[in-house]
């Protein structure tokens, strides 16, 4: 965070605005980003929230009557693994909590068919939760991660990449519409 803020606080107008399209890009290089909501640069001195919105023209898949589109734009740890063998314990670089809520508009004249179920992975290392939901004609996906240790143990390394490998088969998971008549 201190590494990014610093990378952002001397930046102004369009060169904050193209700093910020190169950070928050997701999803495919079509990626448009349209407006954001920066706190303050006072604000930038803890922990801040912003806002922005997007969008990634081509990105979901339309076939016939149904449209599929993953909605985990973001996907924190996804190619991460270590080796099972390893003799040495594993320092990462600090404790992180991520979370990202994307709220995606259900177009006119389609419906949910559906959504991936909630999953939730928690140890001694991890946090994880995916929430897909649906309120007021959008699909939100909530997704919370908090990694809880810096220092990981060689006994714990198995444990970690089963975190990892369950991770990458909920990123896989995609929402369905279907066309209402």
């Amino acid at each position: 965070r201190s590494t990014w803020v610093a990378r952002m606080s001397d930046r102004t107008g369009t060169n904050l605005n193209k700093f910020l399209r190169a950070q928050l890009e997701k999803g495919s290089n079509n990626f448009i980003l349209g407006e954001t909501q920066l706190p303050e640069k006072s604000a930038w001195k803890g922990p801040f929230k912003f806002s922005y919105d997007f969008e990634i023209p081509n990105y979901a898949i339309d076939l016939d009557e149904e449209i599929f589109i993953n909605l985990y734009l973001e996907q924190p740890f996804k190619n991460d693994s270590w080796e099972e063998d390893r003799t040495l314990p594993v320092s990462l670089r600090h404790t992180s909590r991520r979370n990202f809520v994307v709220k995606m508009k259900i177009p006119e004249g389609y419906g949910i068919q559906s959504m991936p179920e909630e999953f939730q992975a928690h140890n001694e290392l991890f946090d994880f939760s995916a929430v897909h939901s649906e309120k007021e004609g959008y699909v939100i996906c909530s997704l919370d991660i908090k990694m809880k240790k810096i220092y990981v143990e060689v006994e714990e390394i198995e444990e970690l990449n089963k975190v990892y490998k369950e991770l990458a088969a909920a990123y896989a998971e995609v929402v369905v519409l279907e066309k209402i008549n």
